[in-house]
């Protein structure tokens, strides 16, 4: 009869082997691992440790004011190398090897906002949207002289490190889809890729974002409108639903002034209310953004075109400076 369990005498498997087999055996095992280690070690120098930087040429930008923050990975071409037995390459860049990015220096600081960075295609991280969208940066290591190109891929997989702020007014007049992307010639040159570092990360959208929104409305004021409208003679009104309006009237409460077209920001910060502005006071001129789905129906004015005075918290009157550029909802403005 045929045993279901392996006689202890058999050998290997059930194999009967002699002593000198098991000795040549060992000996074949031996060579073999040696064999193995020496073809790693001569892989290991003809293989290049990290793939070779790619100079890539945009033809999009990703539009908006962008944060990027430290532990997002940079790499010195757009794909993330593949790891083989021989080796695991490594083309990443460490945050503290950064002195310049795109010209600014980064001066310790752990993020910095680049607007409208310019995209390049390369390995698809992410099997969804835009996976191979890759931002490209130039960026001066400590120690070196040149810049070199860096790539940051900009998908699902990075968007914890990567967070849109806004469009900060870059948005108007383009066919910016929902992704943000748009053709990188529609833009002028120094609109493309400008990087700023923040003094305090934890409040750098409500510092550097209404200086933005400001920047680029100034410019419409003297005359560069693109898409939005120049309103004029306008007054603030109650409004609302019919139960609203009348509410608003009967309490006489004031309308809000922003510093920045929105209630938040893309990373959740608050926007600031600097101040709120009477029922019935006349606004000279104001700036309407076009009506799309990238824009809050927010006007910019002036605060020298406000005639009459803001509100504090605690309803004391407050004169604005003069230079200023504010964010009304268009919802509290009527023409006159």
């Amino acid at each position: 009869m045929v045993g279901t369990e392996r006689d202890s005498d058999s050998g290997f498997l059930g194999v009967r082997l002699s002593r000198r087999q098991l000795l040549f055996g060992g000996v074949a095992v031996a060579a073999g691992a040696l064999s193995y280690r020496a073809g790693e070690e001569i892989a290991s120098r003809l293989l290049v440790d990290t793939p070779e930087a790619h100079d890539l040429e945009p033809r999009l930008v990703k539009v908006g004011v962008w944060a990027v923050s430290m532990g997002i990975n940079i790499r010195t071409s757009p794909r993330i190398p593949d790891k083989t037995r021989f080796r695991k390459p490594d083309n990443r860049l460490k945050w503290e090897e950064i002195e310049t990015i795109n010209g600014a220096y980064l001066e310790g600081q752990s993020a910095f906002l680049i607007i409208n960075p310019p995209i390049v295609e390369g390995q698809d991280t992410y099997r969804g949207r835009h996976g191979a969208d890759w931002i490209k940066l130039w960026i001066k290591k400590r120690g070196e002289v040149e810049s070199q190109p860096y790539y940051i891929n900009s998908s699902r997989q990075t968007e914890e490190l990567l967070i849109w702020l806004g469009y900060a007014g870059y948005a108007e007049g383009y066919r910016a889809d929902f992704e943000f992307l748009e053709y990188i010639e529609h833009f002028p040159r120094e609109d493309i890729g400008r990087v700023i570092v923040p003094e305090n990360p934890q409040t750098m959208a409500r510092d550097i974002m209404p200086k933005l929104w400001a920047e680029r409305m100034r410019r419409k004021f003297d005359g560069e409108l693109g898409e939005h409208k120049l309103l004029t003679s306008l007054r603030v009104i109650a409004a609302g639903s019919e139960e609203e309006a009348r509410e608003m009237l009967k309490l006489k409460t004031p309308v809000n002034v922003r510093e920045y077209p929105s209630f938040w920001y893309g990373n959740n910060e608050p926007v600031n209310i600097v101040g709120r502005i009477p029922q019935g006071t006349f606004i000279d001129i104001a700036l309407a953004p076009p009506h799309d789905g990238f824009h809050n129906r927010f006007a910019a004015v002036r605060s020298e075109d406000i005639r009459g005075e803001l509100l504090d918290d605690q309803n004391s009157s407050l004169s604005p400076p003069a230079g200023e550029i504010y964010a009304i909802d268009l919802l509290y403005l009527s023409t006159v």
